[in-house]
């Protein structure tokens, strides 16, 4: 399993105990992508009216497309909205950043939170014919996100 993702997610309708346990046990994504591993799921709170609604707490070691809303789906749900709480061990607050925007991570989030080591990248300058004298040039982090496998589309 890789990192842990915790989303929290309103679902449509009241969510059973036999659908709880088959979200926790792991549910077939459809699609070609197989069956989700086991997932954490907690109930967070019930809404009954005007339309039946269920809010959990959704954590999983996976990243496969779109898996929360397919896991949903697969116990007879759906996802009404969906936001992601936490990555590794860092929280993520929407009240601090809105949807959309973004900070580069301290070293120390990196090692703490995400269980990464920081990258020292090398760079060199501009040459004109081959004739820069000033040598390599050092930048402290990464230069773009985390690798991703072939085949996978951001977002």
């Amino acid at each position: 399993p890789g990192l842990a993702k915790t989303y929290r997610a309103l679902c449509m309708g009241l969510l059973s105990d036999h659908q709880l346990d088959h979200l926790r046990a792991g549910v077939d994504l459809k699609g070609g992508l197989g069956f989700s591993a086991p997932a954490e799921v907690v109930v967070e709170s019930f809404e009954e009216k005007p339309n039946p609604k269920t809010w959990i707490r959704v954590t999983i070691g996976e990243g496969k497309n779109r898996q929360v809303r397919r896991m949903l789906h697969g116990v007879g749900s759906g996802v009404l909205k969906l936001e992601r709480v936490r990555i590794g061990g860092l929280e993520l607050d929407s009240r601090v950043a809105r949807a959309g925007e973004w900070r580069v991570l301290s070293d120390k989030e990196l090692r703490l939170h995400l269980g990464y080591e920081p990258r020292i990248i090398i760079e060199k300058g501009p040459t004109l014919l081959g004739s820069d004298t000033r040598g390599p040039r050092r930048t402290q982090g990464p230069t773009q996100g985390p690798a991703r496998r072939p085949g996978r589309r951001a977002g």
